[in-house]
């Protein structure tokens, strides 16, 4: 929902839906276009529990930012059960370099610095859920899963 908002709204820049969807990190534009976003939402929305993530990623609400270091250090701690066979997965030379550099940072920035965690990936309210060990936007069905 908050991400379809941040699409709809023409000065929002593609880059940071990206960021928001794909990345464990984000610039700080790319984090006040999804807490505006969010705030839009906000009203659209009646049901209490995804209220409660709205919110908390809202203008309003000031418990959703995610300092860079933390992100990081997150990202690697998830990153259980991971092996790196995915880096093959792609042809070319210059892709794998950057598959590398997204498992090791979860990064995935063009044209911006990483300057903060990505807050629809790292800050959630806190009756959430614990945060998924080894997804990711690349891989978020273990290929050993589909080998029936």
């Amino acid at each position: 929902l908050v991400l379809a908002e941040m699409l709809r709204t023409e000065s929002v820049p593609l880059e940071h839906c990206v960021q928001v969807w794909y990345s464990a990190t984000c610039s700080k534009a790319a984090s006040k276009n999804f807490a505006r976003a969010a705030s839009q939402t906000l009203t659209k929305v009646k049901h209490e529990q995804v209220r409660s993530y709205i919110f908390h990623w809202s203008a309003e609400s000031a418990s959703s930012a995610v300092p860079l270091t933390k992100a990081r250090k997150m990202w690697l701690d998830t990153r259980e059960g991971r092996n790196g066979t995915d880096i093959m997965a792609v042809k070319r030379h210059e892709d794998q370099l950057k598959m590398c550099h997204y498992l090791i940072t979860g990064d995935i920035l063009d044209e911006e610095k990483p300057e903060v965690g990505n807050p629809a990936m790292w800050s959630m309210p806190p009756s959430s859920p614990p945060i998924s060990i080894g997804e990711s936007a690349f891989n978020a069905v273990e290929i050993d899963d589909l080998a029936v």
